[in-house]
């Protein structure tokens, strides 16, 4: 299935735009950042490194940012299957890769069919999992502080203060401009409030990813099920809010019609 990670997924509608262009995005980031290291080897940089040094180089920038890492935290299943299809991609010579070194420049290109290399494919892979992992994360947590285990009201009303506040529980470590950089592409650009149907909508297409890694405890405990005490209490606040909006048309209504439907 290495189409639906190319500009192939893309054209057939099993891979949204954004993503793909994050993933060339990264790509073109861990080149850049490969040239760097090379440099300290030989000038000028041939596009190459010793695979001992590839797989070190690769390891830091897949890990975590405050260690050098340039995109969401790998976990060691994730290096385990790039090793895999690095020995895959070694099987053919069109890729640059041997025992003794990595050429790249032409791991990271596209083929001559258009198709990325296995090892290319797989990063773009684990991203795109990790994004929708991540979507579903905030969603999911969305709909308990709003609903509990109730259904999901497409018109209901969301806001975008109600987002950031999610943003903040599971999701500590993204930065105020970074979740407001999200708030603006899920509810068009400086609106404030949006219906959940078309928040939810922009969410499952826009790109976004997770900057505190999904096991930390602040997470994990943001993440937890609903408890039976939350499920009550957002019961009681939708009753109540329900009275409100019911006291307040029946004022807005005007003494006259009040007078009239007394009885």
């Amino acid at each position: 299935d290495i189409e639906c990670y190319s500009a192939l997924g893309v054209l057939e509608g099993t891979l949204d735009e954004e993503t793909y262009r994050a993933a060339l995005a990264l790509q073109e980031l861990i080149v850049e950042k490969l040239k760097e290291r090379e440099s300290a080897i030989r000038k000028p940089p041939q596009g190459k490194l010793p695979r001992a040094d590839f797989t070190k180089a690769m390891a830091t920038l897949l890990g975590p940012k405050s260690k050098g890492g340039v995109c969401p935290e790998r976990s060691k299943a994730h290096f385990e299957e790039l090793a895999k299809e690095l020995a895959n991609d070694q099987k053919s010579a069109q890729w640059g890769v041997t025992d003794k070194e990595i050429v790249y420049v032409t791991l990271f290109a596209e083929g001559r069919d258009g198709s990325p290399s296995l090892y290319a494919n797989a990063l773009r892979r684990q991203l795109y999992a990790q994004r929708t992992e991540y979507v579903e994360d905030v969603r999911r947590h969305l709909t308990k502080c709003r609903w509990g285990d109730e259904e999901e009201d497409p018109v209901a009303t969301i806001t975008s203060k109600q987002v950031k506040q999610t943003l903040r529980q599971m999701d500590p470590d993204k930065s105020s401009k970074e979740m407001d950089e999200l708030n603006s592409k899920l509810f068009g650009g400086r609106k404030s409030k949006g219906t959940w149907g078309a928040v939810t909508a922009r969410l499952a297409t826009v790109y976004c990813e997770r900057t505190t890694v999904r096991s930390d405890k602040r997470v994990q405990f943001a993440l937890r099920p609903p408890s039976e005490l939350l499920k009550l209490a957002q019961k009681k606040t939708q009753h109540v809010l329900l009275c409100l909006r019911v006291a307040k048309a029946f004022m807005e209504a005007g003494a006259d019609w009040r007078e009239k439907h007394r009885d």
